[in-house]
């Protein structure tokens, strides 16, 4: 019948054993990268009914995915963000904020160790349901939001 497969033991680290069930909710977008300083994944660690403080976080691990180290933490009117890399190991995030009707993209640079995000504003671009994508030939970041808005860089 062919060639025999391998099976390998794969291994689901804890990255935050307090985080509330709806960490990454939404799975029709991308909230964990890599690149070549280390895995990172952007979550929600809290979370109240009505949707208007929501602790999310930006995390980090260098050892594999052994143990997380927090880069960035807000609390806002979010879902989980998105999370794009580039060939240089810069990050990107969007965030929507329904109390402010837009959205939010975080530059996070692998120049300073992601310190100090650079923030813009991406107006009017709020839905429940969002993607970003990167277009590395491009050097392009595109952003669809399910309100029928369209952004790129």
């Amino acid at each position: 019948m062919g060639d025999a497969v391998e099976l390998r033991t794969i291994e689901t680290p804890c990255i935050d054993d307090d985080a509330t069930g709806y960490a990454t909710f939404q799975s029709h977008n991308q909230k964990v990268v890599s690149n070549g300083r280390g895995y990172f994944v952007a979550y929600l660690r809290r979370r109240n009914e009505a949707y208007t403080a929501q602790q999310w976080r930006l995390v980090r691990s260098r050892d594999g995915g052994r143990t997380w180290r927090t880069l960035h933490e807000e609390t806002n009117a979010t879902n989980p963000p998105c999370l794009e890399t580039d060939d240089e190991d810069n990050l990107y995030l969007v965030r929507p904020d329904w109390a402010w009707n837009q959205s939010y993209l975080y530059r996070f640079l692998a120049r300073d160790d992601y310190a100090t995000p650079l923030v813009s504003q991406i107006p009017g671009s709020v839905h429940g349901k969002f993607a970003l994508e990167i277009d590395l030939p491009r050097r392009r970041l595109y952003y669809f939001s399910a309100n029928n808005t369209f952004q790129w860089t």
